[in-house]
């Protein structure tokens, strides 16, 4: 690995350019929250191709080593900082690179330190919502996506220090990217959701006659880019009675489900924004705290107004979490909730269905559950060809002749497909040739089936021997296969 320490062990002043030179080593340091990590690897990527260096954090640290010296280090080795503020907000870890980065700011003037806001975030952004030393900084607005060219260029001017306005609104115009590769579709990403218009009608039919609705599939199926990009968008344009003014939240269980769901309820409301810890001690002790908390912050407000809480990667709560009390507390506050008579707190969870026998050992669980799911089938022949042509046309662009019908018959009757198209039909996008899609991009790239693979051998091939052994046994540790995929 570079050696990251200025000669001497000083500490990076305002010494001119050409001194400079020979001490930092990297264009930019990506300060980040650990749960927005596969976003900001991406425009990783897309900064690296640009030829612009990042120090990202598990491209650079050294197996074994000590990280915390390792990460200062590497923020005293760079001409920048960009913190990323994603819809988790500042991490603790985020926080203590920023006062590292901010002390090197008031040492070096030359030193660039801005925000880069991910998709998620709402809009319109108000920074008075950051730390007072943030708040006055200028940002680069990313919410269009990680493969947006102008955000991703507005980046790379950050980094360089090229002159942008206070404010750099990234406005979506025909360049902007309509597909999604191997990310979820996001509320922001409607637009370019197709082929499952039917499946969102039958949610919202299941919606009108109860408060809990489980979406299961296979690994792969597009649930939560369903709900995310296609229930709630249809819920917040008002398609059932009122729900165009229910607030919406959306959580991952994770090893902690009544942290992120105490997190949840403290924003909805001021009425709810007490003492986090509080919240968290009323949800272990009483399963009705979820309902009352939901009822306290719509006091006042119309009795059809509801709160619509989307807890998505459900099986996290069998996976992830490792405290059976609290998973039990998890669960009987959600249908507490979702079933008391009058409750006005609706719940919505996806998951993978080969985990739907772990709800078992629940039975009020498991019971809720059969009787409120809807499984999310593969997409039609119909839905495929929207899922790949209308995006594009959204933003302008055509395919060549043969080309739909060929994808098509690539991704037709294959399992868990749709990422791997997805990803296809984002590198087919990063090839085109000005409006049109072509068949030679489209073989170029590995079609359907060798796009993913390809990248990955790429990436693969450009790490060191002992960066593969640990990205080996990194994927092992990671995999969990679902069934009949």
């Amino acid at each position: 690995m570079t050696d990251l320490s200025p000669p001497g062990g000083q500490t990076p002043t305002s010494a001119p350019e050409a001194e400079r030179s020979h001490i930092e080593s990297w264009d930019v340091f990506l300060s980040h929250n650990s749960r927005d990590k596969p976003v900001v690897e991406r425009i990783a990527l897309r900064l690296k191709r640009a030829g612009v260096e990042p120090w990202l954090d598990i491209w650079n640290l050294t197996p074994g080593g000590r990280w915390q010296d390792e990460i200062v280090e590497g923020l005293r080795a760079t001409r920048a900082c960009a913190i990323f503020i994603g819809p988790h907000g500042l991490g603790d870890w985020v926080r203590e690179e920023l006062a590292v980065a901010l002390d090197r700011a008031a040492k070096d003037r030359a030193f660039r330190l801005f925000l880069v806001l991910l998709p998620g975030v709402s809009e319109p952004f108000d920074p008075t919502t950051l730390p007072p030393f943030l708040s006055t900084r200028t940002w680069v607005d990313m919410r269009a996506g990680a493969d947006e060219p102008r955000g991703i260029q507005a980046l790379i001017n950050a980094v360089r220090g090229v002159a942008i306005s206070p404010l750099v609104a990234v406005a979506r115009d025909d360049s902007a990217c309509p597909y999604r590769g191997l990310e979820v579709f996001e509320r922001e990403h409607a637009r370019y959701f197709f082929g499952r218009d039917a499946d969102v009608q039958r949610l919202l039919e299941q919606l009108r006659d109860g408060r809990f609705l489980a979406v299961l599939g296979p690994s792969g199926s597009g649930k939560s880019s369903l709900v995310r990009a296609g229930l709630l968008p249809a819920l917040a344009d008002g398609r059932l009675p009122g729900s165009d003014r229910w607030p919406q939240r959306i959580f991952k269980p994770g090893a902690r489900p009544l942290v992120e769901l105490a997190a949840a309820i403290t924003t909805l409301s001021p009425a709810t924004a007490g003492s986090m810890q509080n919240t968290l001690d009323g949800l272990e002790r009483d399963h009705r705290t979820l309902d009352l908390a939901v009822a306290f912050a719509l006091s006042g407000a119309h009795a059809d107004h509801r709160v619509v809480l989307l807890v998505d990667q459900f099986e996290e709560a069998f996976t992830l979490c490792r405290d059976d009390d609290e998973r039990s507390a998890f669960f009987a506050n959600l249908l507490y909730a979702a079933r008391t008579p009058g409750g006005r707190c609706v719940v919505i969870v996806t998951m993978r269905a080969d985990f739907y026998p772990h709800t078992a050992a629940w039975p009020e669980l498991a019971q809720q559950v059969a009787h409120s799911q809807y499984l999310v089938s593969p997409l039609s022949s119909d839905g495929l060809y929207q899922a790949i042509v209308e995006p594009a046309h959204a933003v302008g662009l055509q395919f060549e002749e043969g080309l739909v019908e060929t994808i098509l018959a690539d991704v037709n009757h294959q399992p868990g497909a749709l990422p791997l198209l997805e990803h296809a039909l984002l590198q087919l996008w990063e090839q085109r040739a000005g409006s049109m899609l072509t068949l030679e991009a489209y073989r170029r790239v590995g079609g359907v089936s060798g796009a993913l693979a390809r990248q990955a051998d790429a990436i693969y091939a450009g790490l060191t021997p002992e960066q593969q052994e640990l990205a080996r046994h990194i994927l092992l540790r990671l995999t969990q296969p679902g069934e009949g995929t």
